[in-house]
């Protein structure tokens, strides 16, 4: 779980959708990344808004940025941050 500048909620599950984002009031306000993760770990967000996921399965720590799309799709064309990792 992670909590954003703005106090909504990030729950990263093994479930899908991986990452679903409450308002402060308990209301869902997005769910994503259905198919992205196949071991997920940890979530964090960071001062920028950026939304750094962790996952075991594929040792891999993705960044996805506010504004840009979400989903399968925008780990494959580059518009968010993927690094291999040896070990997680």
């Amino acid at each position: 779980m992670a909590i954003d500048a703005e106090d909504n909620l990030y729950l990263f599950s093994r479930g899908n959708p991986s990452v679903a984002v409450l308002e402060p009031t308990g209301k869902v306000a997005t769910a994503w990344g259905d198919g992205v993760f196949t071991l997920p770990h940890g979530i964090f967000v960071a001062q920028n808004g950026a939304v750094w996921c962790v996952d075991d399965g594929d040792h891999t720590v993705r960044a996805v940025h506010p504004g840009r799309p979400l989903g399968a799709d925008a780990w494959n064309t580059g518009r968010a941050l993927r690094h291999r990792l040896r070990r997680p």
